[in-house]
C-alpha cells in the first residue's frame, strides 16, 4: 500500500476518467509511487504515478490513452482528523509500460487540453487591451476558467505571431511581471511584485526542534551567484518615429542593459524594465530543502528560513514544491530570496 507514517499517515487517491466519464479510482495498493509538482509560475503542475499490474488489468480493460483524465487527492490523517488536499486536474501527457513484473507509468499536466490554448498556432494583432482582457478570450477559447490578480494593464499593441495561445500569453506576463500557471482546467495570473510583498505563512528551521516549527530535513543547498544583484536596469527601444529611446531606473554601479524589447511607449518600457530587473535578481539566491511531507506551505507563497546561518536566513519565495511517496512521504521546495531584492 501506497502510504506514510512520516509525521502522519498518508495515501492518495487518484480518479481516472476519459471523455467525461469515470473509470475507477488509483489507491492504496494500486499505486507504488506518486509524485506532484507544484510550480509558481511558467509552467504547468504535473504528476507522475507508477502502478503495479499483477493482474495484467493495463493491458486491457485499463489501457490508458493520451488525454485521458486523472484527478488527484492527498489523504492526510492525524489522530482522528483527514485533510483532503486536491492536487489538481491533469490531462494525461505520456505513459509506458513494462514487465515483467508489469509495471505502469502515467505521466500528467494540468495545462487545458483545448488544443486552442496548446496546439493550435494562431497570428493576430492585439490592439488597446488590456492583459486581462487577452487572457480572458484566449480562456474563454480554452473552455476554461481565469483568475486574475493583478493591475490592470492597457496594451497599445501586441503581435501575437504564429504562436500558440499559451505561449503567446506566458510571453506577454513574463514582459509584464505577472505570474502565469495552469491549475486545475483554469488560468492563473498574478503580480509577482505582490506576491513577493506578501507576509510569510509559515517559519521553516534547521538544526533544533522548536514546537510549532517545521524542520528542513538534511540535505538543503543552496545556490548564489558570484556577480551579485543587479543594481539598476535600463531598457532601450525604438519609438514610432524611428528616435532611440533609453529608459532607466535605479543605480549603475551594476546595471541591466535591455534590447530586445518592443514596448510602445515609456509606460510600457517602465513596467517591462521594471519586471526584467526583478525577474533577473529573483533568482540569484536559490534554496533547496525537504521537509516531512506537507501541505501547507504552497507554490506562490513565501516563508522564512531561520537556523542555517545568518547568510542564508531569510525571507523566501516559492518557486515550486514537489510532493513525493514512495514508502515515506516528503515534500521538496524551490526557493528564492526575496528579502535583499
Amino acid at each position: 500500500m501506497l502510504s506514510s507514517q512520516i509525521a502522519r499517515q498518508s495515501n492518495v487517491i487518484c480518479s481516472y476518467s476519459r471523455n467525461g466519464k469515470k473509470l475507477f479510482d488509483l489507491s492504496g495498493k494500486d499505486l507504488t509511487s506518486f509524485s506532484y509538482t507544484d510550480k509558481a509560475s511558467g509552467e504547468s503542475d504535473s504528476l507522475s504515478i507508477e502502478c503495479a499490474d499483477r493482474n495484467r488489468q493495463w493491458l486491457s480493460s485499463k489501457m490508458p490513452y493520451k488525454g485521458d483524465k486523472i484527478q488527484a487527492f492527498l489523504l492526510l490523517t492525524s489522530g482522528t482528523s483527514t485533510k483532503n488536499f486536491k492536487c489538481g486536474d491533469f490531462t494525461l501527457d505520456t505513459f509506458s509500460i513494462s514487465g515483467e513484473p508489469l509495471k505502469i507509468s502515467l505521466s500528467g499536466l494540468s495545462s487545458p487540453a483545448a488544443t486552442s490554448f496548446s496546439v493550435t498556432a494562431r497570428s493576430k494583432v492585439w490592439e488597446n487591451v488590456t492583459i486581462k482582457q487577452i487572457a480572458s478570450d484566449i480562456a474563454k477559447r480554452a473552455g476554461i476558467s481565469l483568475f486574475y490578480d493583478a493591475d490592470s494593464i492597457l496594451i497599445t499593441t501586441v503581435e501575437q505571431s504564429n504562436q500558440t495561445d499559451g505561449a503567446f500569453l506566458l510571453s506577454l506576463c513574463n514582459d509584464f511581471g505577472i505570474c502565469m500557471k495552469a491549475y486545475s482546467e483554469k488560468i492563473v495570473l498574478y503580480s509577482m511584485q505582490k506576491a513577493i510583498a506578501e507576509k510569510a505563512v509559515k517559519t521553516v528551521e534547521f538544526g533544533k526542534t522548536s514546537a510549532g516549527i517545521l524542520q528542513i530535513l538534511p540535505g538543503w543547498s543552496f545556490d548564489s551567484s558570484l556577480d551579485g544583484l543587479y543594481t539598476g536596469v535600463q531598457l532601450s527601444y525604438e519609438d514610432t518615429n524611428g528616435k532611440t529611446i533609453n529608459y532607466k531606473t535605479g543605480k549603475s554601479t551594476r546595471l541591466l542593459k535591455i534590447t530586445e524589447k518592443k514596448p510602445a511607449n515609456l509606460a510600457e518600457a517602465e513596467r517591462m524594465a521594471k519586471a526584467a530587473l526583478l525577474n533577473a535578481n529573483i533568482k540569484e539566491n536559490v534554496l533547496s530543502f525537504s521537509l516531512m511531507g506537507n501541505t501547507d506551505i504552497v507554490a506562490g507563497q513565501n516563508i522564512n528560513i531561520t537556523g542555517i546561518g545568518e547568510l542564508i536566513d531569510g525571507k523566501y519565495f516559492i518557486a515550486s514544491a514537489e510532493h513525493k511517496i514512495s514508502g515515506g512521504y516528503t515534500t521538496s521546495y524551490e526557493a528564492y530570496r526575496i528579502d535583499n531584492l
